[in-house]
């Protein structure tokens, strides 16, 4: 069984910020993985881009069902709830307010209707190895990256290190 891990940060927030994604089959090991970062962006932003490419690798994948866990209750909430409300009010929150990040809650909404993946809440820096690697990533925590992928297969860890210091 696959299992989708995602995460994101931004510090301070708004600021630099990170986003990152791992899957994992349970015998096969860490099976796709991506992270990217930028400048001038929020944590939820990020929390939602990581969501999004997760739900992208798992639809090419025909991974329909596969559980995503994020330690974000904004974007748990969003993405099981919140966003049919807005969609169905016309973007609009409750007495007309604006939705925040359109942009990427739209892509979430439409995303959500191609892949009926389950996004779940876990509680974020509980010892989870997917969830704390992918708040490494997203954070630029080198330390916590490289102990974390001492528990890895040596190729994976390898390649996921390289990719990660060219992105520095």
């Amino acid at each position: 069984m696959i299992k989708i891990y995602t995460d994101g940060s931004a510090a301070p927030n708004p600021g630099s910020g990170g986003a990152a994604a791992i899957a994992r089959d349970e015998e096969k090991g860490i099976v796709w993985y991506w992270f990217d970062y930028e400048e001038n962006t929020t944590n939820n932003r990020m929390e939602m881009k990581a969501l999004i490419e997760a739900l992208k690798w798992a639809r090419s994948e025909n991974l329909f069902a596969v559980p995503i866990y994020s330690d974000s209750a904004y974007v748990v909430n969003l993405y099981s709830d919140w966003m049919f409300k807005w969609a169905r009010a016309g973007w609009t929150r409750s007495k007309g307010a604006r939705v925040e990040n359109l942009d990427l809650v739209k892509e979430l909404y439409d995303l959500s209707f191609l892949c009926s993946c389950e996004v779940l809440k876990i509680k974020g820096h509980d010892g989870v190895l997917d969830n704390e690697l992918c708040d490494a990533l997203a954070s630029k925590n080198t330390q916590k990256l490289e102990k974390l992928l001492k528990s890895e297969d040596i190729f994976k860890s390898n390649e996921i290190l390289e990719e990660y210091y060219k992105n520095l």
